[in-house]
């Protein structure tokens, strides 16, 4: 098995840390991921995930914003550092430029989920509460058991 594979297996040992809540234990496994493929933009982007749910404790949000580019610049073919640099934004409290990053992560991946309730919660943020809640109904159509409420 070569480095890239054992990243590749690091990296989705992070994402079922991230699954449970054990914020601190994905770092470390996303940080052995980088450390043997420093190129894995993936694994990068998610950084900004996880440095976010610690409440940028270990890295500023601006540190993080830089990782989010560095990932984005490594591969712009990926919707999962689009997301992430779309969550870099949203944490800058930059909500259009945002919704322009989900945009992209949801033309590589038009069921891309989690990139839609981003761009739901943005447009919520921007106090277009329409719009929040279209994209909230797609979220719903593409996973039936998420389930939110609403005043229309």
């Amino acid at each position: 098995m070569d480095d890239s594979q054992k990243a590749e297996k690091l990296y989705q040992k992070a994402n079922n840390f991230i699954e449970h809540e054990n914020f601190e234990k994905a770092l470390e496994y996303l940080d052995l991921a980088l450390k043997l493929n420093p190129i894995f933009a993936e694994a990068m982007s998610k950084l900004v995930f996880v440095h976010y749910r610690l409440n940028f404790k270990k890295l500023s949000k601006s540190k993080v914003f830089e990782i989010a580019e560095k990932a984005l610049n490594l591969n712009d073919k990926s919707p999962i550092t689009w997301k992430h640099m779309g969550n870099a934004h949203f944490f800058m409290e930059q909500y259009v430029k945002a919704i322009g990053c989900y945009d992209n992560a949801l033309q590589l991946d038009k069921n891309y989920d989690s990139a839609l309730l981003n761009k739901a919660i943005s447009h919520y943020q921007l106090k277009d509460s329409d719009k929040a809640i279209e994209y909230l109904k797609k979220v719903e159509e593409i996973k039936p058991n998420f389930k939110f409420f609403y005043h229309s």
